[in-house]
């Protein structure tokens, strides 16, 4: 029970919520006339006052069934009944709750719709122009506009087809004009996303997908389509994942600068992600000079509420800014944003943990060694965080000239080497395996004194590219 479907989409309502779903339960409006069964308001009377937590004790199927059914003769199946009947009533309540995109927009398209079915013309007429004025007055501009503005010149292609006229063109350039934007809008969105989830190796299929869109390209030029600033940007951000050159990432700096602010959040988000992993790839393949630029972009980003995501901060984007500011040397700033930020982690069931490791990192780049080393938890949820959690600990004892060093590493290498490919990208696995290979080499017998032996180890480092922790 305390794991039922019911329990984790209650969990998952505010209070406010709750509340709106106690009138709606007892509305007959939204149930043909008839409020649902009894047994169905009396479950959710019972459950309402555990939100959120829901203590597994009082979620007991006998203690469950007393109050639900009192003194009625228990059969099988009753409560599981019941329990499936509320969660559609949920399901119902969420459907009707859901904001629309734009409630502005959804109603004038009804009214359209409404207005040219009943051949009321006049109406419709007014409506149209006041869709038109409120499309040409919008400030921001994502794929939510385009459609809208597709859903104008349809209805309006609809209405001209009413009084059919040989010589009329029935608003269908229009209609497909505003179809082929926003199916291009669409189209780029789509495969920049599948570009970016392939950055350090892109399968066949991906290539196969981005075909139509090689094609696309020139099209869109030779027919004007940068008219719309959104695909302007996206195919500056298409150029840019495809070819990882320099030039598209400056122009999609410049596009951001110039229209970002008419670009709603949904589809900025994205574009402004692709900028700061550009700048984080090429310094992570050995150019330093990205560095600062990636942290400026981030110091940028969280001043700007882009890097929130659902009210929080995620936990990787927590570390890499931490990580970045202390390769800059800024440890006054990074450990500000640790205790400021630390209530705000998202994207992990151990938000605790996350702030302890970036916490020890942070000592560990101060020479705090023994306060880094008791910040460390013994295990982690996430894969990257065990992996960066032993790595460090490896640091902290080669700091310390530990005996435990050797033991260590030894144990890591064997770590990097039993994990499936699938789950650790190739460039992340060749990293931590050099980590290991160059640690080993400095750890040998013929290395201390030996200038030769350590121009040669230097030398080795510099030339590779991928080392974790470089």
């Amino acid at each position: 029970m305390f794991e039922s479907k019911l329990i984790k989409t209650l969990r998952k309502l505010n209070s406010t919520e709750l509340k709106q779903l106690d009138l709606f339960l007892r509305s007959p409006y939204f149930f043909d006339g008839k409020p649902p069964p009894a047994a169905v308001i009396q479950l959710f009377e019972y459950l309402r006052p555990l939100h959120p937590g829901f203590d597994a004790a009082l979620l007991d199927k006998e203690r469950l069934q007393r109050s639900v059914f009192a003194n009625e003769k228990l059969i099988k199946g009753k409560l599981e009944k019941t329990m499936s009947a509320l969660q559609k009533v949920i399901e119902q309540f969420i459907v009707q709750q859901h904001p629309a995109r734009n409630q502005d927009s959804e109603q004038l398209k009804v009214l359209l719709q409404f207005y040219r079915e009943k051949q009321m013309m006049g109406a419709f007429q007014k409506t149209l122009k006041k869709f038109q004025r409120q499309q040409s007055k919008a400030t921001q501009k994502g794929s939510d506009f385009y459609w809208d503005d597709f859903q104008l010149e349809l209805e309006a292609s609809h209405a001209a087809a009413l009084h059919n006229i040989s010589k009329s063109d029935l608003n269908l350039p229009q209609a497909i004009q505003s179809l082929d934007i926003y199916y291009i809008v669409q189209r780029l969105e789509l495969a920049n996303k599948l570009l970016a989830q392939h950055v350090y190796q892109r399968p066949l299929f991906v290539e196969e997908q981005l075909d139509l869109v090689y094609t696309l390209l020139p099209l869109i030029q030779a027919h004007n389509f940068f008219g719309a600033p959104l695909i302007e940007l996206y195919v500056a951000a298409f150029l840019l994942l495809s070819t990882e050159a320099e030039e598209h990432y400056q122009k999609l700096e410049s596009l951001i600068d110039a229209h970002g602010q008419h670009i709603p959040p949904p589809q900025l988000k994205p574009l402004l992600a692709y900028c700061r992993n550009y700048c984080t790839r090429q310094y992570n393949k050995g150019k330093s000079e990205y560095l600062d630029q990636a942290f400026q972009l981030y110091q940028k980003h969280l001043q700007e509420d882009y890097l929130y995501y659902e009210g929080g901060l995620p936990a990787r984007t927590f570390k890499t800014i931490a990580d970045m500011g202390m390769r800059l040397g800024q440890y006054d700033w990074v450990r500000h944003f640790l205790d400021a930020y630390r209530q705000k982690i998202s994207g992990t069931s151990h938000p605790a943990e996350v702030y302890q490791y970036n916490l020890a990192q942070y000592f560990f780049a101060t020479q705090h060694f023994d306060e880094a080393l008791n910040c460390l938890p013994d295990s982690y949820e996430d894969l990257y965080y065990k992996i960066d959690a032993r790595r460090l600990e490896i640091k902290i004892y080669y700091e310390k000239q530990s005996v435990l060093l050797e033991p260590r590493l030894n144990a890591f290498r064997v770590l990097i080497l039993r994990l499936p490919k699938a789950s650790l990208p190739s460039v992340h696995r060749k990293g931590n395996e050099n980590f290991t290979k160059i640690l080993l080499q400095i750890l040998h017998s013929a290395t201390p004194g030996n200038e030769k032996r350590i121009e040669r180890l230097i030398q080795r480092i510099n030339g590779k590219t991928s080392i974790a922790d470089k």
